[in-house]
């Protein structure tokens, strides 16, 4: 995109093997098991993304092609330390425990009012844990937090009121809190509920659910 970064943030949960991996240059799935979290998308073993990082890296798609068979038929693979030192120039690693996580989200809402979903509380845990540098530093959030009401107002020291989806959104919404609720969102929310019927797993049957989905919208 043209944006003169400097490095990235390799940023896990307490599924830590990327932190592992650009650490020690070991990617060693042997004995781990993945662990539930309240940030699920970060919730991995095998990166979809490593392999695409380390043809980057290398322009070698032999060598990436034998360390990830490798990883498919021993869960194991490691790397130079050579090109563990050229990941480096691109990438800074580390991790945040499931408490970093909670506290992450309460300190930062306690002190500026601002409520971050448990991704971006994991991201911003592991860039304060940096040591201090000149350089700027730029976190983007991928998530809203109302998707995680429940876990986002626990950390928050909160009972969450239900367990519906609705109900807790319009928790959050009463901590008027940043960022704001996106209007759309509110209004989409205070609708009925239009589908949540289930069908076979027949390619003709999605299509029939659909097009009944499609007419019950259009008349509503």
């Amino acid at each position: 995109m043209g944006i003169p970064f400097h490095t990235l943030i390799c940023a896990s949960n307490t599924n830590n093997v990327l932190t592992d991996f650009f650490t020690t240059g070991k990617y060693d799935l042997r004995g781990r098991h993945l662990e539930m979290s309240i940030s699920p998308s970060i919730d991995i073993l095998k990166s979809s993304n490593l392999e695409r990082f380390l043809y980057h890296v290398t322009k070698d798609g032999a060598l990436v092609s034998k360390l990830f068979q490798q990883l498919a038929t021993e869960k194991y693979f490691e790397i130079s330390e050579d090109l563990r030192q050229k990941m480096a120039t691109y990438i800074e690693p580390g991790w945040a425990s499931e408490a970093e996580c909670k506290t992450t989200i309460k300190t930062c809402f306690d002190q500026n009012h601002y409520l971050l979903d448990p991704h971006t509380a994991v991201g911003l845990n592991v860039a304060l844990k940096r040591p201090p540098s000149a350089r700027k530093l730029l976190l983007s959030s991928t998530a809203h937090y109302s998707k995680f009401g429940k876990d986002v107002l626990l950390a928050l020291g909160l009972k969450p009121i239900s367990d519906s989806p609705c109900e807790l959104f319009k928790q959050l919404e009463g901590l008027k809190i940043q960022p704001v609720m996106n209007e759309s969102l509110k209004n989409a929310m205070g609708k009925h509920e239009i589908q949540n019927g289930v069908c076979s797993n027949d390619l003709n049957a999605v299509k029939e659910k659909i097009e009944i989905f499609l007419k019950e919208l259009k008349s509503s």
